[in-house]
Parts: structure tokens; sequence; C-alpha cells
């Protein structure tokens, strides 16, 4: 009892640390978006612009909707010490492959149906390059939200900024060189470096080494569906309001 006395102000000071600097990836993440947005505005014009603008909220909102609460149920196993930290990262990572594609692939076939009307006869070539980011953006949110469940809130906050960061280096330049599908393609770059830094960042293997756990990851879908359910009509009825 009095380790867990001594221990308690320690572990509630590093719990707040760790709020806190996720809170700062949060906004630091929003200042960077913001910082993209007028660079490729005043790099594009409007109408190119605009077409970016609907790249970008097509992959977030593809990447949402194949979560299938995947990564909330991680959380709640890993929390629980249900599932190991390697198995889980290797587990997710390979679900997020066919997860993103199918996701992916969705977004062509809308894209390939509404193509003169919703978006506009944006190049089919800009649209490939952006929807290829899916499987990636998946991957690495699975990958921060391992790292969440272990208390590592400096790799989280790693993973997490390193999409806003990477891109606010890399869309710019490339909108300027290539335009539309220049942009798209920092996208795509910025979704590559995260999950390569994710990958990286990795948890350490179990003594036995990590392996795919099947039904540990349909329990992540059972416990995460309902709350996923809930948020992603919020989020559909947020984008279509």
């Amino acid at each position: 009892m009095a380790d867990d006395g001594v221990n308690a102000p320690a572990a509630g000071r590093w719990l707040g640390t760790g709020a806190a600097l996720l809170v700062a990836v949060r906004v630091a993440a929003v200042l960077s978006t913001a910082g993209v947005t007028v660079a490729v505005a005043r790099l594009l014009g409007p109408s190119l612009s605009g077409d970016y603008a609907l790249m970008v909220a097509l992959v977030v909102a593809l990447t949402t909707l194949c979560g299938l609460g995947i990564d909330s149920g991680v959380v709640w196993l890993l929390s629980r010490r249900e599932w190991g930290a390697s198995s889980a990262f290797l587990t997710t990572q390979l679900a997020a492959a066919p997860l993103g594609a199918v996701g992916a692939g969705a977004g062509l076939g809308l894209y390939l149906i509404t193509r003169e009307d919703a978006f506009g006869g944006i190049d089919a070539a800009a649209a490939i390059v952006a929807l290829a980011s899916v499987p990636l953006s998946v991957g690495w949110l699975y990958a921060a939200q391992v790292a969440l469940a272990r208390g590592e809130y400096g790799r989280t906050a790693a993973i997490r900024a390193a999409f806003p960061a990477l891109s606010l280096v890399l869309v710019p330049p490339l909108a300027a060189a290539f335009e539309l599908t220049g942009a798209v393609a920092g996208v795509l770059g910025a979704n590559a470096g995260a999950w390569i830094l994710a990958v990286g960042l990795r948890p350490p293997s179990e003594p036995r080494g990590a392996r795919v756990d099947l039904d540990r990851l349909r329990a992540a879908v059972r416990f995460g569906i309902r709350p996923y359910l809930a948020n992603t009509l919020g989020f559909v009825i947020f984008r279509f309001d």
C-alpha cells in the first residue's frame, strides 16, 4: 500500500503531462492545417484549392469509416491487459491494409460515379494519389491508439504530430510544382511518413514474439462497433448538414 501512496502523485503528474502534450499536438495540428490551407489557396487559386480540400475531406471521411471501432476496442483490451501490445500492433496493422484498401476502393467508385458532378472533373491521377493514402492513414491512427493505451504519451504525440508536420513541409512545394496532383501527393507522403514513424516506434515484442490474434481483433470490433456507429452517424450528419 505504501508504494501505491508514493506512486500515485507521480502517476497523476505523468497523466497530466501526457494529456497536456496531446492537447499541444492537437493545437499544433490545427495551426499546421491552417498554414497548409492558406498556402494551397495562394498557390492553386480558389478552384483547385477547393478540389484539394474536397479530396482531403474524402480521405478523412474514408479513414473514419474504415475504422470499425478497432481504435477504441484496442485501447479497451490493452488497458485491461487482455492483449499484448506487440500482438495488438501487428494485428491492427495487418487489418488496416485491407480495411483501408476497401475504403480507398469505395472512394474511387464514388469518384467515378460522380466525377463530373460532385468532384467537378478532378483529374483521375489526383484522385488515385489521394485515395492511396487511406490505408496508411488508418495504419498510423491504429498505431497511435496502441501507444496511447500503453500510456506512452510521447510516442502517441510523435505519431499524431507527424502527419500535420509533414503536410506543412511537403504539400506547399509539391503544389507549387505539380498543382493539385502535387498537393495530394504531399498528403500521401505525409501519411506515409507518419506510418513509417509509427512502425519505427512500435512496441517491443513479447518474449514469445508478436503474433496475429484474430480473436482479440474481433473482440476489439465488438467493443468498439457501437461508439463507432454513433460517431459515424454524427460525422455523416455534420458533413452533409
